[in-house]
């Protein structure tokens, strides 16, 4: 009897786990837009639905440490950010931008160790009508 309740325990698991990876796939959304800004400590200019908006990082983007993420604009676009590096896919966890007191949108982000100890990242903000990704480098 026990070795049927191991079984049933384990198959309600990965089915559990099978469910969660499913709800937290990324959009299939490609980017439109691609940037370059290396230092994310620097406001980045960028361009969404034609309107010009600044991304910028709070302190230093680094691996397993903590960093705030803020976009400014004109407007507010619902909006969320995922990670990862080319030809590396760093899971399907989107960060959601929220709105801010000073009328920016922003998110607190930890990013993944990398065990091939690579620094080149790409962000993608992925907004309803347009996805943009954005390259830039961690210390």
């Amino acid at each position: 009897m026990k070795p049927a309740w191991k079984a049933g325990l384990t198959v309600a698991g990965l089915a559990g786990l099978l469910a969660l990876s499913y709800t937290l796939r990324p959009t299939e959304t490609s980017p439109t837009t691609r940037y370059q800004c290396t230092d994310l400590t620097k406001p980045c200019a960028i361009q969404i639905g034609g309107q010009p908006f600044l991304l910028r990082a709070q302190s230093a983007p680094s691996m397993l440490k903590p960093f705030h993420l803020v976009l400014r604009g004109p407007t507010r676009p619902a909006a969320r950010v995922r990670f990862g590096m080319q030809g590396m896919e760093m899971g399907a966890i989107a960060f959601p931008l929220s709105a801010q007191a000073d009328g920016s949108l922003a998110t607190n982000i930890v990013l993944p160790y990398c065990v091939q100890g690579r620094r080149d990242w790409w962000l993608r903000l992925e907004l309803p009508e347009e996805s943009i990704e954005v390259a830039f480098v961690t210390l």
